[in-house]
């Protein structure tokens, strides 16, 4: 089965789709505000992790062991990458889409990866995969940072997602929710008579 028709990934922000759409097919009618959003970071999804998982769809190297360890490192990652993007989406779509957004571009920015031509020549080139291993691993930490992170205050998002988004309604309300500070009770020690 193909990486990208995996269900897993239909909605996947990063390969540039939006709410199971196409996101150049988007139709700004549908959701204004995130339309803006999508607009505003030029988002197609992240041009390097396409050809990637374009690449491992129309290569059969891993089902019959002809594909070096390097590259069963990368799709790996890829994988793991993309299950934890539709773990944020499943557990925190309304706040983490900004996030993922911006991930997408800066995989591409960060990496000089956004107008890569000759990708199926590049694969083979061993300091160039290291380069993109190295670069989607610390992407990956960081999403694995962001999603698993205990919120600041209860039934909140993590903070990540929130601060991504500077218009984020739940960015507004974190910041006025419920502080233990602000509880009104304040706990002394007892004092000997």
């Amino acid at each position: 089965m193909n990486i990208t028709n995996a269900d897993e990934f239909s909605h996947s922000i990063l390969l540039g789709f939006y709410n199971g759409q196409d996101i150049n097919d988007f139709n700004s009618n549908n959701n204004s505000t995130n339309h803006e959003k999508l607009t505003e970071f030029n988002q197609k999804g992240s041009t390097l992790l396409k050809h990637i998982i374009n690449y491992f769809d129309k290569s059969p190297c891993l089902s019959t062991c002809k594909c070096d360890n390097i590259k069963k490192e990368l799709r790996k990652l890829v994988i793991n990458l993309l299950f934890e993007e539709n773990n944020s989406l499943k557990w925190w779509e309304n706040v983490c889409t900004v996030y993922l957004m911006k991930m997408a571009y800066k995989i591409d920015i960060d990496g000089k990866y956004s107008s890569i031509q000759n990708f199926d020549d590049l694969i083979n080139d061993k300091p160039f995969v290291h380069s993109i291993i190295e670069l989607l691993t610390s992407k990956l930490e960081q999403l694995q940072k962001a999603l698993y992170s205990i919120p600041e205050t209860a039934n909140s998002a993590p903070r990540a997602f929130i601060e991504a988004d500077p218009n984020s309604i739940a960015l507004i309300l974190a910041k006025d929710a419920y502080n233990i500070e602000d509880d009104g009770f304040e706990i002394v020690d007892p004092v000997d008579n």
